[in-house]
């Protein structure tokens, strides 16, 4: 307000801009998941995976009792999800680091909770 300029064109004090990157918990668990169930114990093929997720698990009741009570969930301890989760926020950080955004700063991925709209009260 002091600059009367807009925040495009450098008058915010702070420059903080990027992408809200919801959900790593949950693309954690999902892709654990997959890995466990389809790759490391062969227990399902992908493309059964992919049709009970379509189905959104009705009539795969095994699965998804699978998916509960043998997956590693990030949160609970699990070295393997951490890791996972490091991972996913290391790509997300790679393909948006070095992006100019609309302010002429670096674009950064922000990982945040999933009422993450509450803070920005929108």
């Amino acid at each position: 307000m002091e600059k009367g300029l807009d925040v495009t064109r450098g008058g915010a004090k702070y420059n903080s801009s990027g992408s809200a990157c919801i959900g790593l918990a949950d693309i954690t668990d999902s892709l654990m998941a997959i890995k466990k169930l389809v790759y490391d114990e062969k227990r399902v093929s992908l493309s059964e995976f992919k049709k009970a997720i379509d189905a959104n698990f009705k009539g795969y009741p095994q699965l998804y009792a699978m998916i509960m009570n043998r997956v590693p969930r990030f949160g609970l301890g699990s070295d393997e999800a951490l890791e996972t989760a490091q991972r996913v926020a290391k790509f997300a950080h790679d393909a948006y680091y070095g992006h100019m955004n609309y302010r002429a700063a670096d674009t950064l991925p922000d990982s945040g909770p999933c009422r993450n709209h509450v803070i920005f009260a929108t």
